[in-house]
């Protein structure tokens, strides 16, 4: 064998494949920045036809498809927050929520992207109003606040206070406990003077008319409030209505034909608090022949129900039933139309299945192909340059990974079988526990001892709060670890919604770190968590008012700080914990132990029980 002639070959061949190796990177490179192009370009035609209220899934799911099949994981989050934007427009709001919530999170562990936080919370707030999940839609209208004037945007901040006053006025037209709605319609007012903070009204923006007619609305509805038997018919209310109405009417271009006459309605609706009747009606219908031309059921119905109870107030009663009978109609098409809407909602769901799952199809022949080029490329360079011997050594490999691909994929399957069977059994403990607790329930309501009833209800909440981390670990990956923030928001909500009573006027407020902790130390922090808040609700507050503060935070790399503290009437001086007989603070004790944490509580000024805990390791 002539072996110069053949270390020749092999050097040449050699430089041929770094060559062709080098070019093909370069064409990878270029490929990846034409289909980011390409995804932005989809991306910016979504938003237009969203704005314009025109369909703009199909771009939505081309850049989907586009950014998984060429690796674009910095797209992720964007492609997620429309995802969210087209539930929402479609009507699904739980998968709306999700993608929103998918596309919050990516923002939130990427420093660079946290100037989109801002819009990100905004949208899912307003998703959740809508959605009438009032509480949830305020924090995160709080978050989005937040982060504005963090990113120091004065024009976000002024849309972020009026999203607060439109949560609040929401709250409050749910709510018919007087002196909360006074109290809401209050705060709500505070929030849109912000907002109008530097307004000159020149030119008014969507938001400045939003917390003008805010602001006129709930003067309005605080000026017809009940209140110890009395009307609160101070004239100050009204006045302060109309005018924050007539400086919206005054200041909206004549180009705004909906606003204008959403204004006039406010204002008929002021005219007639006064008792003006007539100049009422007069502005009413000249809002109505507008809202009459449009198409929205909703605003018809609206103004078919505002004629009613201006008829009713005047006494003209045939006039009265005539709008109430029409009233009722179109309650019924909205009724059919909103069963063919949900209908039109599943099919397009179907179809969006059916899409992605062609896509994914592609997507895998694509990238079996791309294997198969490349893998070609490699063997016919392989056997170019050692010729019998790379064949050889190819078969084997080739038998080798014919194995492990069918060992892999045993064990890929067995893993899954695991994966739904502690799934599974992660459901039925939670389901058994749901059937425990709500036994619980029952027997206390037929307890006719008031103690019984007391340590019945207590063990309901303590069962409640395992099945929530049950829940929790049912939809986890890992079922490992617990998201401390969304378990600690689900348990605070179960507790209060099972303890507080009606009477009680009691702001619990919670400051949870993003933690991930193991099972079992979720569930000591559940119990203890579980344990405090009950006793604050049930014996810290002689007026039955007052506030409640939970954090828990992160000290340095591994400690961590449970802290929850209330402005009760708090301990008497002698109080020992040690000698306390009780099972909430054994129940406590025991848990802190089983932390490994140090437990101090103070009674001065309220009550505050502090827990100092090392972070388990998650293996």
């Amino acid at each position: 064998m002539n072996f110069p002639s053949t270390i020749r070959s092999v050097f040449l061949i050699i430089i041929f494949y770094l060559a062709t190796s080098l070019s093909l990177k370069a064409q990878s490179g270029n490929k990846r920045k034409q289909s980011k192009n390409l995804v932005n370009t989809y991306l910016d035609s979504a938003w237009n036809n969203y704005v314009a209220h025109l369909p703009f899934d199909h771009f939505v799911i081309s850049a989907d498809s586009i950014a998984k099949s060429e690796g674009l994981p910095e797209l992720f989050s964007t492609i997620y927050g429309y995802k969210g934007l087209y539930f929402s427009s479609i009507g699904n709001t739980d998968s709306s929520i999700y993608y929103q919530l998918q596309a919050i999170k990516i923002f939130e562990s990427v420093d660079s992207l946290a100037p989109k936080l801002v819009n990100a919370y905004y949208n899912l707030a307003d998703t959740y109003e809508r959605a009438e999940l009032d509480n949830k839609a305020l924090f995160y209208a709080r978050k989005s606040l937040e982060q504005a004037k963090i990113m120091g945007n004065s024009v976000d901040v002024r849309y972020c206070y009026t999203l607060i006053a439109s949560i609040l006025t929401s709250m409050a037209n749910h709510i018919k406990d007087d002196l909360k709605n006074y109290s809401l319609r209050s705060e709500a007012i505070k929030e849109s003077r912000k907002a109008l903070r530097g307004s000159n009204y020149d030119s008014l923006l969507s938001f400045e008319f939003n917390a003008l007619l805010s602001l006129s609305d709930n003067y309005r509805e605080i000026y017809a409030l009940p209140r110890d038997g009395e009307n609160y018919t101070i004239s100050h209310y009204l006045d302060s209505a109309e005018k924050y109405n007539n400086i919206a009417y005054s200041h909206t271009p004549d180009s705004m034909v909906h606003l204008k006459n959403v204004a006039l309605a406010q204002k008929s609706f002021i005219l007639q608090e006064r008792g003006e009747f007539d100049e009422a009606l007069e502005l009413l219908n000249q809002a109505g022949k507008v809202l009459m031309m449009n198409s929205d059921l909703s605003n018809v119905q609206r103004f078919y129900k505002a004629k009613e109870d201006l008829y009713l107030e005047m006494g003209i009663m045939d006039s009265a039933f005539y709008y109430q009978k029409l009233h009722y109609n179109i309650s019924d098409s909205i009724a059919d139309l909103e069963t063919r809407k949900y209908t039109n909602q599943l099919e397009t769901q179907y179809e969006t299945a059916k899409k992605e799952k062609r896509i994914q199809a592609l997507e895998t022949q694509s990238k079996l192909q791309k294997a198969k080029n490349q893998l070609s490329l490699t063997v016919a360079i392989a056997i170019g340059v050692i010729l019998i011997i790379v064949i050889y050594f190819l078969i084997q490999n080739r038998k080798k990974s014919k194995r492990l691909a069918e060992q892999n994929k045993i064990i890929q399957q067995s893993h899954k079988e695991i994966e739904d069977l502690i799934r599974e059994s992660h459901h039925r403990i939670k389901n058994n526990l749901q059937v425990v607790s709500s036994l619980l329930k029952m027997q206390s309501k037929n307890a006719k001892s008031e103690e019984t009833k007391a340590n019945l209800l207590e063990a309901f909440n303590r069962v409640k709060t395992i099945a929530v981390l049950h829940q929790k670990l049912q939809g986890s990956q890992t079922f490992k670890q617990i998201q401390m923030q969304e378990f600690v928001s689900q348990l605070t909500e179960a507790i209060q919604g099972s303890v507080m009573s009606s009477d009680q006027d009691i702001q619990l407020s919670t400051d949870v770190d993003p933690i991930l902790l193991s099972t079992d130390q979720s569930i000591s922090i559940g119990l203890i968590i579980n344990e405090v808040l009950t006793n604050s609700f049930k014996y810290a507050f002689a007026e039955n008012e007052g506030s409640i503060m939970l954090q828990l935070k992160e000290e340095g790399t591994d400690s961590i700080i449970l802290k929850i503290c209330d402005d009760g009437k708090g301990l008497p001086e002698d109080f020992d914990i040690s000698q306390n007989p009780s099972l909430g603070y054994k129940i406590i004790n025991s848990m802190t132990v089983k932390l490994k944490g140090k437990l101090d509580i103070s009674g001065i000024n309220g009550t505050c029980t502090s827990i100092h805990f090392k972070k388990t390791p998650i293996d």
